[in-house]
């Protein structure tokens, strides 16, 4: 009798899973210039919420590629 192969998990596909279940906000830091009543430009940082991988996927592939990590097809 001869073993039978055995699938492994992938793990690239489980981090990807684990990026986009973890949907939470970063903040980029942008410098903006700002013209004054004087004439004079000032400059000052400003942060700006930006979203990670998952929020710019849907549900719809979010649950598609939960069942292929799972499943395993």
């Amino acid at each position: 009798m001869t073993p039978k192969p055995v699938a492994k998990a992938n793990l690239i596909d489980q981090q990807i899973l684990g990026s986009l279940l973890a949907n939470k906000q970063t903040v980029r830091t942008e410098r903006r210039g700002k013209r004054a009543k004087n004439g004079q430009w000032t400059e000052s940082d400003v942060d700006v919420p930006t979203s990670t991988l998952a929020g710019n996927v849907s549900n719809f592939n979010v649950e598609r590629i939960a069942r292929r990590v799972l499943v395993g097809s």
